[in-house]
């Protein structure tokens, strides 16, 4: 991680992604979500990883052992704004609901692999 912009890095995993998502869901095998709730997944998603890796690296400067609780709290922030967005889509798309709604939490749990990545960096760091 030395040297490299952790929002860059974020930014550069989200579209990568976004494009790999993009290009399973485009071919007609797996074509189950329209582009537009694609987009909305990744930009949602995307935008909470990027508040917790921000807020997470905010507390790790002042006070390093609040770390854990920090981003059990961020987390769960995430989960329950994120069920909102997930009650939205089953409950507007009755056929395609739980698909979509699958492919949320595949990219949801992929981004918290990317964020418990940056958080043991930056904690290895301090050690």
């Amino acid at each position: 991680m030395k040297g490299i912009n952790i929002y860059l890095l974020l930014f550069v995993f989200s579209l990568l992604l976004f494009g790999l998502h993009f290009f399973l869901n485009s071919t007609s095998f797996f074509e189950f979500i329209l582009t537009k709730e694609l987009i909305k997944i990744h930009v949602f998603i995307s935008f909470f990883s990027l508040m917790v890796v921000f807020l997470s690296g905010l507390v790790i400067k002042k006070f390093p052992d609040k770390v854990g609780f920090t981003y059990l709290g961020l987390v769960l922030f995430k989960i329950i704004a994120s069920s909102f967005l997930m009650f939205s889509f089953l409950s507007s798309d009755k056929t395609h609901g739980k698909i979509i709604v699958l492919n949320f939490l595949v990219i949801f749990f992929l981004h918290i692999v990317f964020e418990v990545w940056f958080l043991l960096g930056k904690l290895k760091k301090i050690d």
